[in-house]
């Protein structure tokens, strides 16, 4: 009987000790780059935050496999920081750019874990308004329209 509950009372302080230990190492951290398309030349924000503190770094790796780093502090108790790629200089050094066309990789570490997110620099800049999307559907729906019309007129004519 004895050794019945001290095993259970092992078993009990095992999973107590493991869920400290899981808590104590549990961290949020959540980057984003906005906006996540942009024309040649423009600028996106890379923000980091994090509920504990720490002290790490951003790396922005360009379509051509150039590279340009920021070192990065969060406060102790957590935060945020945002960094502005590439005009955040002297931040950002040397070659940092956004003149290519491409997805750029942007590699965080912080805490001894990494986390990677994509940027893209295109041409074609898919809008964030809502009334884009309203546009293209509302124009995509009066050419269907148009088109069925004429069709309609061509056969009525064709049949007198």
């Amino acid at each position: 009987m004895k050794t019945k509950k001290a095993l259970v009372l092992f078993a009990f302080a095992t999973l107590l000790m493991l869920l400290m230990i899981g808590s104590a190492m549990a961290q949020t951290v959540n980057v984003t780059c906005h906006p996540e398309e942009i024309y040649p030349g423009e600028s996106t924000t890379i923000t980091v935050s994090c509920d504990k503190g720490g002290i790490g770094f951003i790396k922005v790796i360009q379509p051509n496999g150039k590279s340009s780093m920021v070192d990065i502090h969060i406060p102790s108790g957590g935060g945020s920081i945002e960094k502005v790629y590439p005009d955040e200089f002297p931040d950002f050094p040397h070659p940092a750019g956004t003149e290519q066309l491409g997805e750029y990789k942007v590699r965080v570490a912080l805490l001894g874990l990494i986390w990677v997110r994509v940027f893209r620099v295109t041409f074609f800049v898919i809008s964030e308004s809502p009334l884009g999307p309203v546009m293209v559907t509302t124009a995509s729906l009066t050419a269907s329209i148009g088109l069925i019309t004429v069709k309609y007129l061509k056969t009525k004519h064709r049949l007198r």
